[in-house]
């Protein structure tokens, strides 16, 4: 299947909703002939990631691509703002912030929900061919998510 242009939905987010918005945004650009994409951030994608589910279950193609800072990002750096406006330790703003120890595995979870997925990518050099294969995926018509590993 061909897609045509390329087309970027950014996945906003707004209290875990940005997977469910992305799924039924995508569904119309799908729709068009081409290619469905949000980026979306680790937490948000853990909170909406039921969406994938439903993805699968009625066959709606969708590459996401998830920002992984392994931190509730957001609220790591206001809690930043805040230690200092307090003068309090700026270095204990990550705790109860940061997902990690264990880290989360994405692309587990989403092969669990029936979609193809790969990461955590850590390194930029394998992007490239990391989304090539997604994008085959998304052609056959098949859910792909990308882990890519960022820093805050």
């Amino acid at each position: 299947m061909f897609f045509g242009i390329l087309t970027l939905v950014v996945g906003l987010a707004i209290s875990g909703v940005a997977a469910w918005y992305s799924i039924v945004g995508l569904m119309a650009i799908f729709a068009a002939a081409k290619i469905p994409i949000a980026i979306m951030g680790d937490g948000d994608f853990q909170m909406g990631s039921g969406a994938i589910w439903t993805a699968v279950h009625y066959k709606i193609p969708v590459l996401i691509a998830i920002n992984n800072n392994n931190s509730w990002g957001n609220d790591e750096f206001h809690q930043r703002n805040i230690a200092k406006k307090r003068n309090r330790p700026v270095e204990n703003a990550w705790i109860g912030q940061r997902m990690a120890e264990p880290a989360t595995d994405y692309a587990t979870m989403v092969r669990s929900y029936g979609g193809w997925s790969e990461g955590p990518i850590s390194n930029p050099r394998d992007l490239s061919k990391v989304f090539k294969e997604a994008v085959e995926q998304l052609e056959m018509g098949n859910v792909a998510v990308v882990d890519v590993r960022t820093m805050l």
